[in-house]
Order: C-alpha cells, then structure tokens, then sequence
C-alpha cells in the first residue's frame, strides 16, 4: 500500500501558508453551517485547509462553522461530514431565533423584560459547539452557577451581571444573555383573565423558595405547598394565582417555567394492544393458540412486575386474581374501574376464567400471562408536586420494571412542561433517595 506522508506533508504546509496569508473572513451567522468531522485517516490535516470560521478538535472529531458555499470544498476533497443545519437556533417562548442573527419578539409584553439586572438572577450562555468540561469549570470560575442544559450547547445559568458580562470575554462562549420571563410562560398562557388558576412554578433553588414564594404572594398569590429535591435541579411550588399575574410572577428571579396545572387529565383509550406473532393461516386468519406458542418460545412474562398505574383494578376478576401482589405506599390502588381492569387484563391476565369465544380464543388472556401485577391509582397524585414521579418511585419499590400508563395529565398536549421531565428523570432513576439508578421501562 502506497504511504501518503508526502501528501500529509504537504497538505500541513499549505494550512501554514493558508493560516498566515488568508485571514479568516467574518461570514453573516445566518449563512453558517455546522459541520461535524470525522478525524480518521488524513481527515483531519485535509479538513484544516478548508475555509472556516472556527475550527474546535474534540479528538473523535473535529467541529468546523463554516460559510454554507465551503461545503463544496469538502465534498472535492472527499472528506466524509455530517451537516447541521442551523447550529444556534434556540426555541423559547414559543420562538426560534440564533441570539446572534435575530431577538425574540414578545411585542413589547412585560415578558421582555430581564428578571434582574444588575442583582442575581437567571441567564443564558451559548457555546460555539459541544460543550468541554473545561468551558463550565471556566463559567463556575467567572462566578456563574450551572442550571439546566437546553439545545443547542447552551446552559440557563445562575448569577449576577458582572458573571454574565465576565464569561462573554471567554473564546468558548457565543453568546449570553437575560434569561426572559416570557421563556417561562407558554404562549397561550400569558393573557388569561384574573380568574385565579391553579399553578406550578418550577424554581431555581439558588433563588431562594422562601424569598420567591414572597414574591409571588405579594402579586396575589396563594401558596398552596412546594417540594425541594424531587427535581435534582428545581424546587416545585404550587399556587392560587391569578391569571394575569402570570408574567409577571415569570419576572420573579428565579422562576425557571410557570404554567397552570392541568385538570383534565382521565383515562386514554388502548389501540388494540396485542402481540402480532405471525400466528395466522392461509386466508391471513388468526387462530387459537396463543398460550401454545408461548410455551414453545419460552416466554410468558414469568418473573416480571409490571405497575398498572390506571383509575383503580378489579383485583378480584378471574383472569386476574392470581396476578396482583401485594402493594404498599400512598398510591396503592383503592378503587375499581372498567378501564383499570381492562388495562390490566390486557398486560398480564391469564385466562383462568375459562370463557372462550365463539372461534375458540380465550378470553382474558394477557400479552404475558405469568407477568405479575401491582396497582396504583393516578389520581389524586399526579395532582401534587412531584407527583408524576412519586408514582414511578412506588412502583420500583413494589418490584415493578415496567410502567403501563394508559392515561395522561392533561387532555391537550402542553410541549415539554414539568411532568414530562419527571419522567424523563424517572425512567432513569425512579427512586432518587437509593443509591445508583433504579430503571422503570
């Protein structure tokens, strides 16, 4: 196989002439693009002469920004990259904007103006790509307290403005900015009658809950309790308010997202959950025998504990009776209903019951018929802070791996609000309080 060092050579010489004779132009942000490099091979000395506004070497790969036109240059180069199309976009509030091409536009309402100027209080700080170890250890330096991580490479950070200004003059940093009130209230929620809602504010603990409760009391607002260490990263507080304080309780530093909690939740249909296992005949029919072929694969749930969080169970229908265990904590199913039982019938019923139908299938036969059971009920739980992972966790100290949920908190979709980063949290580690991460699918 023929060496390519002269050619490495050779390339390396011409991006030290390239580097000392041709200045980097400044290119419109709104043209960039982002490329990701591989550095296998010669990739990384033939991607060096290639025209970019920055080049950052993560040793895996290389990060290029880079003017869209320089794309063809890859490609006569033949240097294998991946493209992402606007690298700094940021969606808040209900807008996409790159920080350093445009503003959001909140026409003027109070949520554009900062939760603080010159005292502590919420920012944003954007990196120039994946974000290294040795950027944030140069944030903590310059005074600024890691919050939240949002895409894409920027982190709601916490301190005062002198932070704020001092980690701009960092090579690492894009951009930072005020972290604006109008980022914490949805769009549909920032111009509502003074009909007193039920409300949820997730608060950055470096604010002070007792201070922001204050705060938010002295707009009309009743607090109702709040939670600390549920969220790893925020306190929870709930609140009578006001609906058109809703602004302005998001100008209170600290208040990370505020939203009404939402009080249509209930039960969701199933869509014909079975298992498709090929089991059919020649005119495309299926036919008894589902219990056989279990057997034959040797699989029957035998060994599994799955929670069925639903609106109470018939713990004493046939089908189900020698499914349930035992369960203990606040949220241990009390009550029965039809579509708690179906659910459960659905996952782990054994069709003790004996009834078939007119073709011969058994009735009340589950997708995993030895699984075991344990039953909570949703409501009131969901309700309370924290609650949508206080679920979780009772479920991983009943034994349970697998969640089946066939209801929601909220009959509308509602984005990425709080409940959904609970999950989030929890599918990964159910049971903050034990050591390690306790997993519920």
């Amino acid at each position: 196989m023929p060496r390519k060092y002269p050619l490495l050579v050779f390339i390396l010489l011409f991006l030290c002439l390239l580097l000392a004779f041709t200045p980097l132009r400044p290119a419109n942000a709104a043209d960039l693009v982002a490329v990701r490099i591989p550095t296998d091979g010669d990739a990384r000395a033939s991607a060096a002469a290639i025209r970019a506004e920055r080049v950052i070497d993560y040793g895996s790969f290389l990060w290029a920004v880079m003017d869209r036109s320089a794309l063809s240059e890859l490609e006569k180069a033949k240097i294998p990259f991946q493209t992402i199309e606007n690298p700094y976009t940021l969606t808040l509030g209900g807008q996409s904007f790159d920080p350093l091409v445009s503003s959001p536009d909140f026409a003027g309402i109070l949520g554009d103006k900062a939760q603080t100027t010159d005292g502590a209080g919420l920012h944003l700080v954007q990196f120039h790509g994946p974000t290294q170890d040795a950027w944030l250890e140069a944030l903590k330096a310059a005074g600024l307290e890691m919050v939240q991580y949002i895409y894409p490479y920027t982190y709601v950070v916490w301190g005062d403005a002198a932070a704020l200004a001092q980690s701009r003059e960092q090579a690492a940093v894009r951009w930072a900015g005020d972290y604006l009130p109008a980022y914490a209230v949805s769009p549909q929620n920032r111009v509502l009658s003074a009909e007193p809602l039920l409300v949820r504010a997730v608060i950055a603990p470096q604010a002070g809950l007792e201070a922001t409760i204050t705060a938010i009391e002295a707009l009309g607002g009743q607090w109702l309790g709040s939670v600390s260490g549920v969220d790893p990263d925020f306190d929870l507080a709930t609140f009578f308010l006001p609906g058109n304080q809703m602004l302005a309780a998001a100008q209170v530093p600290g208040v990370y997202t505020l939203s009404p909690v939402p009080l249509d939740g209930g039960d969701r249909g199933e869509l014909a959950n079975q298992v498709n296992v090929g089991n059919v005949d020649g005119s495309n029919l299926a036919y008894p025998g589902y219990q056989d072929w279990l057997a034959q694969v040797g699989l029957s749930g035998a060994g599994v504990v799955i929670a069925n969080v639903d609106s109470g169970v018939d713990q004493t229908h046939p089908d189900l009776v020698n499914r349930f265990l035992s369960c203990t904590g606040a949220t241990c199913s009390q009550t029965a209903s039809n579509h708690g039982t179906h659910t459960a019938g659905l996952m782990a019923g054994d069709g003790s019951g004996g009834i078939r139908d007119t073709f011969g299938f058994l009735r009340g036969l589950g997708m995993a018929p030895g699984a075991n059971l344990v039953g909570q009920d949703y409501h009131p739980t969901y309700l309370d802070p924290g609650g949508m992972l206080t679920l979780m966790t009772d479920s991983v100290r009943n034994g349970a791996v697998v969640s089946g949920n066939s209801w929601g908190p909220s009959g509308t979709p509602l984005g990425y609000d709080e409940d959904t980063r609970l999950v989030d949290m929890g599918v990964r580690d159910a049971d903050p309080d034990e050591p390690g991460n306790q997993e519920l699918s």
